[in-house]
C-alpha cells in the first residue's frame, strides 16, 4: 500500500465491511490478524486502520504508529486514531505489557543504571514479534567495555 491516499473504489470495499457500534467505533468485521482489520488492497496485505488514517487523516509520518483512543484495535473511525512517536504510542497503549514485557517495565523513567528513557537515549527493537527498549547509552558503555577487554588482552600460549 505504501504511503499514498486509498482510492475511493477501496475505502467503499472497506465500508462493506465495517458496524458501528454504540460507543462510535466504526468495527472491522472482516479478517483479522492479532485483533487489527486486515485486508488485501491492490495485492498487498495491510492493516484497515492505516489505510483510513491515510485516506481520511494524512500519510503516516515515517516512525510513528496510529493509535486508538478507543483501545478498540478493529475500530476504524479516523476520529478515533492518532500518529504517535513510537515511544509515546507504547506508554498510552493497554497492550504496552505484551510491547515491552511488563506494566512494571512500561512505566520506568529510567534504565537501572540511572540513564533516562528519553527520545534520544532510547532504541526500539523487535524481539519475537514485539518491541523492546534498550538504553543506547548502556549499550555504548557496554561496546566500549568489550572492546577495551579485546584490545587489551593479553595472547594465549599454545602448548
Amino acid at each position: 500500500m505504501g504511503r499514498h491516499k486509498a482510492a475511493a473504489s477501496n475505502m467503499q470495499r472497506l465500508a462493506e465491511r465495517v458496524t458501528i457500534s454504540p460507543n462510535g467505533c466504526w468495527e472491522w468485521i472482516g479478517h483479522k490478524s492479532k485483533g487489527y482489520g486486515k485486508a488485501t488492497i491492490s495485492g498487498h496485505r495491510v492493516r484497515t486502520h492505516r489505510v483510513v488514517y491515510e485516506h481520511c487523516v494524512d500519510l503516516i509520518p515515517a516512525g510513528r504508529e496510529v493509535h486508538h483512543l478507543c483501545t478498540s484495535k478493529s475500530c476504524l473511525n479516523p476520529s478515533h486514531l492518532v500518529a504517535l512517536e513510537l515511544h509515546l504510542h507504547l506508554l498510552v497503549t493497554d497492550y504496552t505489557v505484551v510491547a515491552i514485557g511488563s506494566t512494571h517495565n512500561a512505566v520506568k523513567t529510567h534504565c537501572p543504571k540511572g540513564h533516562a528513557y528519553s527520545k534520544e537515549n532510547t532504541r526500539y527493537s523487535p524481539i519475537k514479534g514485539y518491541m523492546a527498549r534498550f538504553c543506547r547509552a548502556c549499550e555504548e558503555e557496554r561496546r566500549a567495555t568489550k572492546w577495551w577487554r579485546k584490545d587489551t588482552k593479553e595472547p594465549t600460549l599454545k602448548l
